[in-house]
């Protein structure tokens, strides 16, 4: 699962690096939670865990079907998670064409007879019409493909500079869940 976890973040680092190598300003904001909990109790009938976290919060929560190695679950395992999540924007002069949103997602789960893991993958890629800007106090709105409507501000209004109503903003949000029993 390790490396299955690694290969959906290699994979997702260099689709959205494609956004970071573009000649125009870009901006990359991420983050990352890590989680651990210990299983107090497994009910295998209603394929329900209950786990419980260092700071004693305690929550069961439902284990569908995809999960293969449910049956290994045992009270006293430790269960890891890993969320990151990722979003690069950059401007684009006339854009690319036509606001746009494009999908993709993906998931990994442990082998048979594993221990219990999974890692899901989901990355959106976007191009919005940038319909009102003001280079001085750095806000902007921008039109996306069904039509909403989103104001933005930017740190540092010289990135504006060069650009205007017309132009566009492209990027790519991705996000990253990994869980699983790891090995003692």
């Amino acid at each position: 699962m390790k490396k299955t976890f690694t290969a959906c973040l290699a994979v997702a680092a260099l689709s959205a690096g494609l956004a970071f190598a573009a000649d125009s300003p870009a901006v990359v904001v991420h983050d990352s939670y890590s989680a651990e909990a210990t299983v107090v109790a497994v009910d295998y009938t209603a394929r329900t865990a209950t786990l419980k976290t260092a700071d004693g919060l305690v929550s069961t929560i439902p284990v569908g079907a995809e999960v293969k190695n449910f049956a290994q679950l045992k009270v006293g395992d430790k269960v890891q998670a890993k969320y990151s999540q990722a979003l690069s924007l950059r401007l684009v002069k006339k854009g690319s064409g036509p606001a746009y949103r494009r999908d993709t997602s993906d998931v990994a789960t442990a082998a048979p007879g594993q221990k219990p893991a999974a890692a899901a993958m989901r990355q959106i890629n976007f191009a919005a019409d940038i319909t009102k800007m003001d280079p001085v106090t750095g806000e902007l709105t921008v039109k996306g493909p069904a039509g909403r409507i989103v104001d933005l501000k930017v740190q540092d209004p010289k990135v504006l500079q060069g650009y205007g109503v017309g132009d566009q903003v492209e990027g790519t949000f991705l996000e990253v869940l990994a869980i699983g029993v790891p090995k003692p």
